[in-house]
C-alpha cells in the first residue's frame, strides 16, 4: 500500500454533477488545509486521473453526465481510498458499491462533510495501524481549525446524513 507523501494535507479528490456544489466543496476544503483533485463532472475523466495517481480520500456523486459513478466507488474501495458519497440523487436509494459508505444528501451544511471526513481520516489512522502499516496518512488535524464536534461520541462517522 502506497505510504502517503503529505500529513497534516490531505489530497482530496471530488467527482461531482454540479459545478457550483463541487465548486463550494473545494474551496471549503483548501480553506481547511487540503489539496483537491479536481473537481470532475465526468465520470471518464475521473478514472483517467484515479489511473495514474491516488488521493488520501475522494467525495463522489453517484450519477455524472455519464453515467453512474459505480465504477469510480469500485475502483477507490479496491485501493484503499475512503470516500464519502455526496447527493442529490437520495442515499436511501444507492446501487450496492456506495451501500458502505458514508452517505451525504444535498444540500447540506458543509460542516457535515468535514466532519464526516474527519471521521473517515481517523478510521483510516486506525486501520492503517493496526495492520501495521505506515501511518503517515494525513490526520484530522487538517481540519484543526474547523469550528466542527465530532459526529457521535466515539469518534465514527454514521452511514447516512440528512
Amino acid at each position: 500500500m502506497r505510504v502517503l507523501s503529505c500529513r497534516d494535507r490531505p489530497f482530496v479528490l471530488i467527482v461531482g454533477e454540479s459545478a457550483i456544489v463541487s465548486m463550494a466543496i473545494s474551496d471549503e476544503l483548501e480553506a481547511h488545509g487540503c489539496r483537491v483533485a479536481g473537481p470532475f463532472h465526468r465520470c471518464s475523466d475521473a478514472m483517467t486521473w484515479l489511473a495514474n495517481r491516488t488521493p488520501d480520500m475522494a467525495i463522489i456523486d453517484i450519477r455524472l453526465l455519464d453515467g453512474s459513478c459505480a465504477e469510480i466507488a469500485t475502483t477507490l474501495r479496491e485501493r484503499g481510498i475512503p470516500f464519502v458519497v455526496h447527493t442529490a440523487w437520495g442515499c436511501r436509494n444507492r446501487q450496492n458499491e456506495f451501500q458502505d459508505a458514508p452517505c451525504i444528501d444535498q444540500p447540506n451544511s458543509s460542516n457535515t462533510l468535514i466532519a464526516v471526513m474527519k471521521g473517515l481520516l481517523k478510521q483510516r489512522v486506525r486501520d492503517r495501524a493496526a495492520a501495521g502499516e505506515s501511518t503517515r496518512t494525513p490526520t484530522p488535524n487538517a481540519f484543526a481549525h474547523s469550528p466542527i464536534m465530532p459526529l457521535s461520541h466515539d469518534g465514527e462517522h454514521p452511514t447516512h446524513i440528512e
